[in-house]
């Protein structure tokens, strides 16, 4: 997942340089933060579950 989000953001980066659009650079930054904060809100719950797992094993 945060080998997408890196590559999603070079890709925003490259595009708004080629096209030398600041506002879709932002637009896309806007995205990719709300991306980052999810996928790490995910990955959070997922270790949540993981450790509520190892507990009921135990």
């Amino acid at each position: 997942m945060i080998f997408i989000t890196v590559g999603f953001l070079y890709l925003v980066m490259i595009v708004s340089k080629y096209r030398e659009n600041d506002s879709f650079f932002y637009i896309g930054l806007g995205v990719l933060a709300l991306y980052t904060i999810f996928a790490y809100k995910m990955v959070e719950s997922m270790e949540d579950s993981d450790q509520e797992n190892d507990e009921d094993q135990s």
